[in-house]
């Protein structure tokens, strides 16, 4: 179980890469207007990086408790918008996006991209039973 909590949370945070993709236009200087701190990028996310190496001490039930928890949170939070949040509009940390409402954030960024690490965490747990299966063989 501690391997497979392992694999699941190396799913979860391993996106914390440096790569130049990741470039925002905080990063870049293209920002418009006021400058603003940028974001901790995530490759210096101390946290995140943590999350990635640190994984051997997590349990399933752990792993689980805590993507329930920041579900919960983020359903918390997500019902405080209204229509009239959702529809504001700003400039995208990521350059790509350009100039989106808050609902696009919701919609894309939030549930497509969990949705994409649902399936990431699905795979991981396959492959998981199909190692140990073999193991066993």
């Amino acid at each position: 179980m501690v391997r497979l909590a392992s694999a699941v949370a190396r799913t979860i945070f391993s996106r914390a890469s440096c790569s130049g993709a990741e470039q925002t236009p905080a990063r870049t200087g293209v920002i418009s207007g006021p400058r603003r701190k940028p974001p901790t990028p995530p490759c210096r996310d101390t946290a995140r990086l943590a999350a990635v190496t640190d994984t051997a001490g997590y349990t399933l039930d752990k792993v689980v408790a805590d993507i329930r928890g920041a579900a919960r949170r983020s359903a918390e939070t997500l019902k405080t918008l209204s229509d009239e949040a959702l529809a504001v509009e700003a400039t995208s940390m990521n350059p790509r996006f350009g100039v989106k409402p808050a609902s696009f954030v919701v919609e894309q960024l939030l549930v497509y991209h969990l949705a994409k690490h649902q399936g990431q965490i699905r795979r991981n747990i396959s492959q998981f039973n199909d190692a140990r299966a073999a193991e066993r063989s």
